[in-house]
């Protein structure tokens, strides 16, 4: 194409089975990066490629017990391939299509931290396996998308022929607008109680038992002090909500209503046990709370190493303490506030990201061009 843009295919299904599916409704929204960088993207409207993708989905769905297979993780493509090839490069969230020759490949993937996998039960022979997978795919794309400088690192470190080859872009979040640095400060010292949110529908997973029990236990040495806002589906969590004097449970709730909860909080706490990424925690960033996140490898890029947000691991007494701490100083809970603020402005806002994305597609498509 002969243009001053660049033009990327958005390699995803125009319809998905399941239209609430985190990828999928991602890869939807990133159109908005034509507002602040030079790339222009393309949608598909290809029925083939959605049936296809449906599929897919159902046969894993109903009769695939192991997902660490190749077919899981490439396909053919040649539904796409002609459409795509029209364009400077493609970018995929999903199995890589091995049919595009032409254009460059950008694929959006990476093994998750292995330090948190293992910490989840799961063994290091499947950590291993799933590298092993990948290396082909790592040498058949131009560029390999991840959300972090130390996921790009790690993976370099394990694959050292290709580790220019990984390339670290955030998660644009399109809906997150900042506060106002003064609005945080007037937030902190508005502070009886201290509001503390969570926000989580995989309530276990997230860390939410941990949090209740660290609530508990500052309202009981210091009755009124602090309050949990609760807002989630409570997937897979086998009890109701306790019916306690500090916590209010919100059930599920639209996203306005969620931002708005994150204006009001003093303190977004979510230990997760696995967290791949965590877009509430960049929400409550930018929204000016002092975060509490767990301390695996990707938050503790989000949360500048403790600079920007408390890391702990999820377990019950780090919890407490840092909830503890952040109860018990004004000072740090809005020292960490607005560094939070201020990073997710240097670093996960849309300009910042939209940024970001034109550095790696034009980096791909130089590599592309030069043969590598």
């Amino acid at each position: 194409m002969q243009s001053n843009h660049m033009h990327i295919y958005i390699d995803t299904p125009d319809y998905f089975i399941r239209k609430n599916n985190t990828d999928w409704k991602y890869m939807q929204k990133i159109k908005i990066i034509e507002e602040f960088s030079s790339i222009r993207t393309t949608y598909p409207v290809n029925h083939i490629d959605s049936a296809l993708e449906a599929a897919h989905y159902i046969y894993n769905r109903f009769f695939v017990t192991d997902f660490m297979t190749p077919q899981n993780f490439r396909r053919s493509g040649w539904e796409i391939k002609a459409a795509a090839e029209r364009c400077d490069a493609v970018l995929t969230h999903r199995r890589v299509p091995l049919a595009i020759s032409r254009v460059p490949v950008i694929w959006q993937y990476a093994v998750l931290d292995p330090d948190m996998q293992m910490s989840d039960g799961r063994p290091a022979d499947r950590i291993e396996k799933e590298y092993a997978l990948q290396g082909d795919l790592y040498r058949r794309v131009a560029m390999v998308q991840v959300s972090t400088e130390a996921e790009a690192r790690r993976h370099g470190a394990r694959f050292p022929d290709l580790a220019d080859r990984f390339f670290a872009v955030p998660f644009l979040l399109d809906h997150v607008r900042p506060v106002e640095a003064e609005s945080v400060v007037r937030k902190h010292h508005a502070d009886a109680p201290v509001r503390i949110l969570f926000v989580g529908h995989e309530a276990r997973r997230k860390g939410l038992d941990f949090v209740i029990a660290a609530v508990q236990q500052l309202h009981a040495a210091r009755p009124g002090s602090v309050q949990l806002d609760i807002v989630s589906a409570l997937t897979r969590w086998p009890d109701p909500p306790p019916d306690h004097p500090a916590i209010r449970y919100h059930g599920t709730l639209p996203q306005p209503q969620t931002l708005a909860l994150m204006q009001q909080a003093h303190v977004f706490a979510m230990p997760s046990r696995l967290e791949s990424y965590g877009f509430t925690f960049v929400e409550a960033m930018a929204n000016g709370c002092a975060v509490i996140g767990p301390d695996w490898e990707v938050q503790r890029e989000l949360m500048d190493d403790n600079a920007a947000g408390l890391l702990v691991r999820p377990e019950a007494a780090a919890i407490h303490e840092a909830l503890a701490r952040l109860v018990a100083s004004r000072d740090l809970r809005l020292t960490l506030a607005l560094a939070a603020l201020q990073r997710y402005s240097d670093r996960y806002s849309i300009p910042r990201v939209a940024e970001a994305y034109e550095r790696m597609v034009r980096a791909a498509i130089t590599r592309f061009a030069a043969g590598h």
